[in-house]
């Protein structure tokens, strides 16, 4: 998960928590001819929070089709922080705009927005720029052009799969077990798995020779990029060695794995986040790299998913666990849960609202290969849920010094990154309003 996935909610917009007047703020934008959908204010009893969500449907051609959604949320002000309430406007589904990251509105969208603009001006600001030319669309448009510009120079053509192909099973890819549940439909899924700990559970996915190919195609495109001036565009803004399967063309590839093996999978363990509504619809997969001298480890974080598959492609190193603690605003969400150690070909499934790192490795390199899966039915759908207060004591190991505001009392910050705890968020206070993920 990239820094931006668990920041500082956004105290930029001064939205006011009195319900009176945000009721009137809504009956100014409800009968604008762009709102597609809005719903009532929904407000917890002890006045932490207030949420508000808006379907808004853009005039440009880009948008006019389908609405997207968003979900205003404000909190009551951090009693440590500058005393304006907290408003956070999340995605209740997916868009490439310039003023948009993964789930949110980025600072781009923000610069715009003076403290004391009302909720019906914000709205009519979105309505605004879903209504014209989107710079963002036409760039990522131009870069996957240019990237597919790779296939020609491809090491393995067979993993480059046309649109809804199916997984080729000719090939032997998979594991054994999974090629078995497959050509037999009695066999459960669920006989595949094996419990590491609470709510983390590991597969055998692959086979040796996938393994490979994989990481050789990666290093291969890195390779290409690199002599023909191409950005490799990382996984996110943690880890700085990889690659997204999108940008190399490998997106196919894994829509075919999500559909045939990920998905039946996770639903097994994770039924309400993988099929609730059409079930997962759409997917972020990326290749990642340690080694001594470059990424060694990886800060505590969660993900931005409903469901997260890790699985190992190599290729040898020692060290480089993962540890898990509890999920994102639960008692233990900061309390040691279980310690996983990689294994090539096995790929560990857990929800991503749960807080892991990556342990720093101790010899070699470790490649694998994460799909972020998120379903916008269940998001769209899902009750607000809360903060509990933590049990007493804190694990030091499941502290993160990118996130928590009290990483300090715990641990030293490590060299060069004290900067950090000036953007760290957790923990809310009990009772505020968890991240949809």
């Amino acid at each position: 998960m990239s820094d931006d996935d668990d920041a500082a909610l956004p105290d930029s917009c001064a939205l006011t928590h009195d319900l009176t007047s945000l009721q009137r703020e809504i009956d100014k934008v409800r009968t604008l001819p762009e709102i597609y959908y809005l719903g009532k204010i929904l407000a917890d009893p002890a006045g932490q929070h207030a949420t508000v969500e808006v379907w808004i449907r853009g005039t440009h051609p880009h948008y006019s089709g389908r609405p997207l959604g968003f979900q205003f949320v404000a909190l009551q002000a951090d009693p440590d922080g500058p005393g304006n309430p907290v408003v956070d406007v999340l995605l209740l589904g997916y868009c490439r705009h310039v003023m948009f990251d993964e789930d949110n509105l980025n600072d781009e969208f923000w610069k715009h927005i003076p403290d004391t603009q009302t909720f019906s001006e914000v709205i009519e600001f979105l309505i605004k720029i879903l209504s014209r030319e989107n710079r963002e669309s036409e760039a990522h448009r131009n870069f996957v052009e240019m990237t597919t510009r790779y296939i020609p120079y491809c090491l393995h053509s067979e993993l480059f799969l046309s649109e809804r192909a199916p997984w080729p099973m000719q090939y032997g890819w998979l594991s054994p077990e999974i090629t078995e549940v497959l050509r037999d439909p009695a066999k459960p899924w669920e006989s595949l798995l094996r419990e590491e700990g609470p709510g983390v559970y590991s597969f055998a996915l692959f086979s040796p020779t996938f393994c490979c190919l994989l990481v050789e195609e990666v290093e291969n495109y890195g390779k290409w990029a690199a002599a023909n001036g191409v950005r490799v565009i990382r996984p996110n803004s943690m880890n700085n060695y990889g690659a997204v399967m999108l940008y190399i063309g490998l997106n196919n590839l894994l829509d075919a794995l999500v559909r045939t093996v990920l998905s039946p999978i996770s639903a097994t363990k994770f039924p309400i986040e993988t099929t609730y509504g059409g079930g997962f619809n759409r997917h972020h997969a990326f290749h990642v790299m340690y080694q001594e001298g470059k990424d060694r480890g990886l800060d505590m974080h969660t993900d931005h998913s409903h469901v997260t598959f890790n699985a190992s492609l190599g290729k040898s190193f020692t060290g480089s666990s993962l540890t898990f603690c509890g999920l994102l605003g639960a008692k233990n969400h900061r309390k040691v849960s279980v310690t996983y150690t990689h294994v090539p070909t096995r790929c560990v499934m857990h929800l991503g609202r749960m807080r892991h790192g990556a342990d720093d490795i101790e010899s070699g390199e470790r490649h694998n290969l994460i799909v972020w899966c998120t379903n916008a039915a269940y998001r769209a759908s899902k009750f607000p849920e809360f903060y509990w207060a933590e049990e007493e004591g804190v694990d030091p190991v499941c502290t993160s010094y990118t996130h928590d505001k009290d990483y300090n009392t715990y641990r030293p910050y490590p060299p060069g990154t004290a900067q950090y705890r000036t953007r760290a968020w957790c923990p809310h206070p009990a009772g505020a309003l968890t991240r949809p993920f």
